[in-house]
């Protein structure tokens, strides 16, 4: 089967399985990867990880024979999270590493990302544009097969979040897996780490029969909220399917954004001095809290890729995402559900106050929260919003930001799913719901 280009995003490869990505097709596409490695002179054995989706064992056994038949050596850790890949890519000092996940996308979805020695992140301009050129190529066996071995990173993991932690009262909590591949691993964490867990779908089944492994979409969130209320739980905690993604809940059954929960990360360990990496989509809140700490704000387009190459780039601490990722120096500049959790549990054990006390300082601003649709011609719209609103300040960084002294909005296309994305932020509510009417409006001839 010919390889599709769509498949090949800007932070990732995916694609719906078996019509856009297959077992041959992730073999083309790992060799490809190797020979991409090659010519970057960076040598070493490759981290090959996978997710809990039905496809994911197929696709990874394809993954690591493309890469040993190009004579590289594969470190196999199995079904993992994400960040458990990330570590085992970090520990074992690889030259890179493939881990089979299409993260929060619908069961039938699949897909590969590549981290490159350093836990650096593969861009599409600096790396996954070549890989798709190689992946048209028929590769040769190299005469020396490389060698696959299994290893277990997860032990060495979970006592390294359980380092981290500094919990000072025993904290009732309700965590839901999302039947992803997070289960097993908190399962371990929490028997470390005191607190009462009320667990929610830690049981690993790629048909996600429970709910979408979105926790953005807010049936993902439903059953937290219930069973927050129902055990009078202090907090709660929805990851997505591959573990890199957590949204918060307070304990009166009210989701978090994630730029709040960012903004009293920063008030607790950001230094001056400390740069902070922020997206177009943020609260100007987590901005105002950033220069309050005396630290320093830097703006970075959307996606685990970017965020993570401008962590690098301008040595920051820490990035909250709107996605629910928040990206941490002292975790190999990456994105960890569970290093987020432990964070939040240690915080939150420290005060006397309830969670949905603590947010309530750091919600001054009315932020719409992403608002999707379709769009026929994004580029003519963009080119009518630039002239209507011409009088606002103009910001292309991603898509476009026009702000005015009491608003703003953002529109981009989404990376990773054939969506528009639209986000409204303003000093009250009233304005912000006369803005989402008033740009709804706008954009209807454009769908």
């Amino acid at each position: 089967m010919p390889i599709k280009p769509e498949i090949f995003k800007e932070y990732d490869v995916r694609g719906i399985y078996p019509s856009e990505i297959d077992a041959g097709i992730s073999y083309k596409i790992s060799s490809a990867f190797a020979e991409f490695l090659d010519l970057k002179n960076i040598s070493g054995p490759i981290v090959v990880g996978r997710d809990v989706r039905l496809s994911s064992e197929e696709l990874a056994e394809a993954v690591a024979n493309g890469l040993c038949d190009r004579g590289r050596d594969v470190i196999d850790i199995g079904l993992a999270t994400t960040p458990l890949f990330y570590f085992s890519v970090g520990r074992s000092e690889a030259a890179g590493g493939i881990m089979v996940t299409a993260s929060h996308n619908p069961g039938n979805y699949n897909g590969l990302k590549f981290i490159k020695e350093g836990v650096v992140p593969v861009t599409f301009e600096d790396g996954i544009k070549t890989i798709h050129n190689i992946s048209q190529k028929d590769l040769p066996r190299k005469l020396s097969r490389g060698i696959r071995r299994p290893d277990n990173f997860s032990e060495s993991y979970i006592d390294f979040l359980v380092g981290i932690s500094d919990i000072r009262r025993k904290l009732k909590i309700v965590v839901d897996a999302s039947n992803g591949s997070a289960g097993p691993f908190l399962t371990k964490l929490f028997q470390k780490i005191d607190v009462y867990l009320e667990p929610l779908f830690f049981e690993m089944d790629g048909n996600f029969p429970n709910h979408p492994p979105d926790p953005l979409k807010p049936e993902s969130l439903k059953e937290c909220k219930k069973w927050i209320l129902k055990s009078k739980a202090d907090l709660g905690a929805v990851l997505d399917a591959d573990g890199d993604r957590v949204i918060f809940i307070d304990e009166k059954g009210e989701g978090i954004a994630s730029f709040n929960i960012g903004s009293w990360l920063v008030d607790d360990f950001v230094l001056p001095g400390d740069k902070v990496i922020i997206d177009k989509r943020a609260s100007k809140f987590l901005k105002e809290k950033i220069l309050e700490k005396e630290g320093v704000p830097v703006y970075s387009r959307a996606g685990h890729t970017n965020i993570r190459g401008a962590m690098a780039e301008n040595n920051a601490v820490f990035s909250a995402e709107l996605s629910g990722h928040y990206f941490y120096k002292d975790f190999y500049n990456s994105d960890s559900s569970l290093f987020t959790l432990v964070r939040v549990l240690s915080l939150l054990s420290k005060k006397e106050k309830k969670l949905s006390e603590i947010i309530s300082g750091y919600q001054k601003y009315f932020h719409s929260g992403e608002i999707n649709f379709k769009c026929a011609d994004f580029e003519k719209m963009l080119g009518y919003l630039k002239g209507e609103y011409a009088s606002g300040e103009q910001d292309f960084l991603d898509g476009l930001t026009i702000s005015y002294p009491d608003w703003w909005f953002n529109i981009r296309p989404s990376k990773t799913e054939p969506l528009i994305r639209l986000i409204i932020e303003a000093d009250t509510g009233e304005k912000m719901e006369g803005k989402v009417a008033e740009l709804m409006g706008k954009i209807e001839r454009f769908k």
